[in-house]
C-alpha cells in the first residue's frame, strides 16, 4: 500500500486568484443572513451562568493560549528570538507562532476556542482579555492557513482573526482563514457565520476613529452599529475570496470611507429629526456595502469542503477551574521510525513521523503507523501518570523482493520512491506545467498569478495578470527571464528579483487563450500571433514581425535561427528568422492545430491537426512521411504538445495518453485513460498524474502501468526533473516534490 502524505489538508492562498471563484457558471451566489444578535438581558444572563471569580483569580493556563497539539517542526518568538515550541506551552499577547512543511499544531484559548496552524502558517497573538464576559481574543495571521473552531460567546466577548487587510468576526463557528502576502485571501465557513470588515473598521478601531473625530456619544454608538451590520456576512458552506487586486480597491475605498464617516457624524448629530439621522445611517451603510462591491460570498468548493468535513475534529482539553487546581490532562510524545512514516490519532491523520498532544487523564487512545515498505503498527496508550508517555515505534521493513509476477509476467519491483516534500504556492490549481529559472521553481496558476519559489517552498516573488481564467498557458523560462501570455496580457520577469520588464495588454490578434507560448531562438525571442510570427529581443520589445499566409493558432518549433509553424490550412512553413522570409510550405490534411507545438527530433518534424490527425515530416526530402489519426473511430482535439522520445510519439488530451511509433504512425498502445498531465518521459517511462491522486509510471512502448504514489492530490502539471527529484503541481496548488527511487535511472 503507498502511503498517504500526512498533515491536515490544507488550502494555502494564491497570488491574487481571479473572481472566476466568485463568477464562474458553476459557482452559485448565495444570500447570506447575518448572525442572530442577543439582547442586552440574554447576554448578562450568560454571563452570570459563567464562573463569578475575576480574571486574576484563573489559573494561568484559562488566561493565556495552551499549545496542546504539534507535529513537524512549530516555533515560537515571545519576543526573546525564536524557539522550538513545545507541548503544554502557555502563550501570551506579542507571541508568534510558526509551522514549516508538513507541520501543524493547535492553541487552545480557554473554554472559547481552538486554533489549528496548518503547514507553512505564522500567527500572532495580538490581544488576550481573559475577564468573564468580556474575553477578547485577536489573532493575526500573516502567512498560510488557520482554522478556528469557536464556541458560543457571551456577553461582551469577541474572537477575531486579522489579515493584512481584513478582519473575521465571530460568536460561535468553524471556519478556515488562508493569507499569504500579495496573495488572496480565503474565508471557508464549515458552520455558523463569519462577519468581515477591513481592519480600520473594526468594532475597536471604529470607536478609537470616531472618538479622534470627537463625534457625539450617540452618534459613533449609532454609526458604529450601522457598519457592523452592514459589513459582508459568510455564513456555514460558503466561502468569500478576495484577490490581492481587490484587497487594495478595499483598503482605498476604507481610506474614503473613513474620510466620509467623519461629515456623517456632524450631519447626524446636527439632523433635526430621527428620520434625517436614519437617512445617514443608511448612506453609511450604503458606503458600507461599497467597499466590497467586487466580491461576495459564494458556495463553498465542493473539494474544499469535502477536506473540511474530513479534517480531524476539534477537541477541547479540560482545563482546571481555580488556581491551584492540579491539570487533568498530561502530554504524550509519539516518535516513528521511519519519519517519512504516516501517523493517525483515533483513525484520523495526525502526522507524519512524530506528533505531542495533550490528553485527558485517564482516555485511551488508538496510534496507527505506516509507511510504504514497513508493516503497519498499531498501539493503543491509556494516558496515566504511572505509565509511559514518549513512545518511539519502529516499524518493520517488508520481505525485499527482486520482482513480482503478475499473469505469469514478470514485473520490475522499484526502490520505493516517496514524497520528500510539499509546499503551497496557490489557493488554485497550478497549471499545465512548472519551470525553473536562476534557480527557482516558476509556476503558473489557473488566476494567472506567476510565482517564483526556492526549492524549500519560499516565496521569492509573485505577479498577478489579468490572464485569469488560465486553463491551459504555462510560464516559458530562458536564462534569467519569465515569459508568460494568456487572455489579456503578456509580461516579462526579471527571475532573479521578480522585477517587472513588461506588462501589457496586446491586441486580441496577439493574445493566447489556448495555450500558445514564446519560444527561444538565435535571433530571439517568437511570440505567436494570430496572423504572423513576431521576434522579440529579451525585454519583450518587437524586432520583426513575419506574416503567416493563412495565419496560425500554434507554437512554433525551432532550430537554430530556422522556425517551422503549421497553417490554419494545414500547410507546413519553414521559415528563415534570420532574414525574415518563408523559405518553403508543404501541404497537409492536418488543418487548424491549436496551441500545440511543431515537435522536432532530428530531421523529422511531427504535428498534429485539430481533429486528431497526426503528421510526420521528412525535413531532409522536404515530404510528409505518413498522416495517421490518433485513435481510427472518433476525432480527438489535442491542445498540448506532442513528444518525441524512444521511438514513440506520446500525445495528451482528454484525460488520456495516446502513443504512436515515430516510424510509421501505427499505435504503439491503446490509450492510457484517467489520467490528468501531459506525461514526462525517462528511462523509456511515461510519469503523468492519475484521477486517484497519484503519481503513475508507465511503459513507454506498452501502454503498461508498472508503480503508482500516491500523494493524495490530483496532479496538474507535467512532472518536472531537477537534480534528480520530480517536482509536480496540484489542483490545490501545491508543489510536491518526489524522490522518484529506482523509477529514473
Amino acid at each position: 500500500m503507498r502511503k498517504k502524505v500526512g498533515g491536515s489538508i490544507i488550502f494555502i492562498v494564491a497570488v491574487l486568484a481571479a473572481l472566476a471563484l466568485f463568477y464562474s457558471c458553476s459557482e452559485e451566489v448565495v444570500e447570506t443572513e447575518k448572525p442572530e444578535t442577543e439582547t442586552a438581558e440574554e447576554r448578562e444572563a450568560e454571563v452570570k451562568d459563567e464562573a463569578e471569580e475575576p480574571a486574576k483569580d484563573l489559573p494561568e493556563v484559562r488566561r493565556k493560549a495552551l499549545l496542546t497539539f504539534l507535529t513537524g517542526t512549530v516555533e515560537v518568538d515571545t519576543g526573546d528570538g525564536k524557539r522550538s515550541a513545545g507541548i503544554g506551552d502557555l502563550l501570551d499577547a506579542g507571541a508568534r507562532v510558526s509551522t514549516g512543511s508538513l507541520s501543524s499544531c493547535e492553541l487552545q484559548f480557554d473554554k472559547t476556542a481552538v486554533v489549528r496552524l496548518d503547514e507553512n502558517t505564522t500567527v500572532s497573538i495580538r490581544a488576550i482579555a481573559p475577564e468573564v464576559g468580556q474575553r477578547q481574543i485577536e489573532l493575526e495571521n500573516h502567512a498560510g492557513s488557520v482554522v478556528s473552531r469557536v464556541n458560543k460567546l457571551v456577553g461582551n466577548e469577541t474572537f477575531e482573526v486579522r489579515t493584512k487587510t481584513v478582519a473575521c468576526g465571530v460568536r460561535g463557528t468553524e471556519f478556515l482563514l488562508s493569507e499569504m502576502p500579495g496573495k488572496e485571501t480565503v474565508l471557508a465557513v464549515k458552520a455558523g457565520s463569519v462577519s468581515v470588515v477591513p481592519n480600520e473598521l473594526t468594532d475597536k478601531s471604529l470607536k478609537n476613529a470616531l472618538s479622534q473625530m470627537n463625534a457625539e456619544k450617540e452618534a459613533a454608538e449609532k454609526l458604529n452599529r450601522a457598519v457592523q451590520e452592514a459589513a459582508p456576512v459568510v455564513s456555514g458552506g460558503n466561502e468569500l475570496v478576495i484577490p490581492a487586486a481587490i484587497s487594495d480597491h478595499i483598503q482605498k475605498r476604507t481610506e474614503e470611507f473613513l474620510v466620509n464617516l467623519e461629515e456623517s457624524s456632524v450631519v447626524f448629530t446636527a439632523a433635526e429629526d430621527l428620520q434625517r439621522q436614519q437617512e445617514e445611517i443608511d448612506n453609511v451603510k450604503q458606503r458600507v456595502k461599497r467597499i466590497f462591491t467586487d466580491t461576495a460570498p459564494a458556495v463553498m468548493d465542493r473539494k474544499k469542503s469535502k477536506a473540511m468535513e474530513e479534517s480531524r475534529p476539534f477537541k477541547f482539553i479540560e482545563l482546571p477551574e481555580k488556581k491551584g487546581e492540579e491539570p487533568v490532562y498530561l502530554p504524550v510524545h509519539i516518535k516513528v521510525i521511519p519519519e517519512s512514516a504516516s501517523i493517525e490519532l483515533n483513525k484520523e491523520k495526525a502526522g507524519t513521523g512524530n506528533f505531542s498532544g495533550l490528553f485527558t487523564v485517564g482516555e485511551t487512545i488508538e496510534i496507527r503507523a505506516q509507511a510504504d515498505g514497513y508493516l503497519d503498527k498499531q498501539i493503543r496508550l491509556e494516558v496515566l501518570p504511572e505509565k509511559k508517555r514518549t513512545i518511539e515505534i519502529t516499524l518493520e521493513q517488508e520481505t525485499a523482493r527482486a520482482s513480482s509476477v503478475e499473469g505469469g509476467k514478470e514485473k520490475p519491483v522499484f526502490e520505493e520512491p516517496e514524497v520528500a516534500g510539499r509546499f503551497s504556492a496557490s489557493t488554485g490549481a497550478l497549471v499545465r506545467s512548472l519551470t525553473v529559472s536562476s534557480e527557482k521553481i516558476i509556476t503558473a496558476d489557473r488566476y494567472g498569478v506567476v510565482s517564483a519559489f526556492t526549492r524549500d517552498g519560499s516565496l521569492s516573488w509573485t505577479v498577478a495578470t489579468a490572464n485569469s481564467p488560465n486553463e491551459n498557458n504555462a510560464v516559458k523560462a530562458s536564462g534569467n527571464r519569465v515569459f508568460f501570455s494568456g487572455v489579456n496580457e503578456f509580461l516579462v520577469v526579471d527571475s532573479r528579483n521578480g522585477s517587472v520588464i513588461k506588462q501589457e495588454k496586446p491586441p486580441s490578434e496577439k493574445r493566447h487563450p489556448f495555450g500558445r507560448r514564446i519560444v527561444r531562438a538565435e535571433a530571439g525571442f517568437l511570440y505567436p500571433a494570430n496572423d504572423a510570427l513576431d521576434i522579440l529581443d529579451s525585454a519583450g520589445r518587437l524586432i520583426s514581425s513575419i506574416p503567416i499566409p493563412g495565419g496560425s493558432r500554434m507554437t512554433p518549433g525551432v532550430s537554430g535561427n530556422i522556425a517551422y509553424i503549421v497553417d490554419q490550412d494545414g500547410n507546413f512553413h519553414q521559415i528563415d528568422l534570420q532574414n525574415a522570409i518563408i523559405e518553403r510550405s508543404l501541404s497537409t490534411s492536418a488543418i487548424q492545430p491549436t496551441a500545440t507545438n511543431v515537435e522536432l527530433a532530428g530531421n523529422t518534424a511531427y504535428f498534429v491537426g485539430k481533429n486528431g490527425t497526426v503528421v510526420s515530416i521528412d525535413l531532409s526530402a522536404w515530404k510528409v512521411n505518413w498522416e495517421k489519426p490518433l485513435v481510427s473511430d472518433r476525432r480527438v482535439t489535442v491542445m498540448q504538445d506532442l513528444q518525441a522520445a524512444d521511438g514513440g510519439l506520446f500525445a495528451y488530451a482528454n484525460g488520456m495518453i495516446y502513443g504512436l511509433s515515430a516510424s510509421g504512425g501505427t499505435p504503439l498502445f491503446e490509450p492510457i485513460s484517467g489520467v490528468t498531465t501531459e506525461p514526462f518521459i525517462s528511462s523509456g517511462k511515461l510519469f503523468s498524474g492519475t484521477i486517484d491522486e497519484g503519481l503513475a509510471v508507465f511503459d513507454a512502448a506498452t501502454g503498461e502501468k508498472l508503480d503508482n504514489l500516491f500523494i493524495d492530490e490530483i496532479v496538474s502539471t507535467r512532472p518536472l526533473l531537477i537534480d534528480g527529484l520530480l517536482f509536480v503541481g496540484s489542483r490545490n496548488g501545491k508543489v510536491h516534490i518526489i524522490n522518484p527511487g529506482s523509477w529514473i535511472k
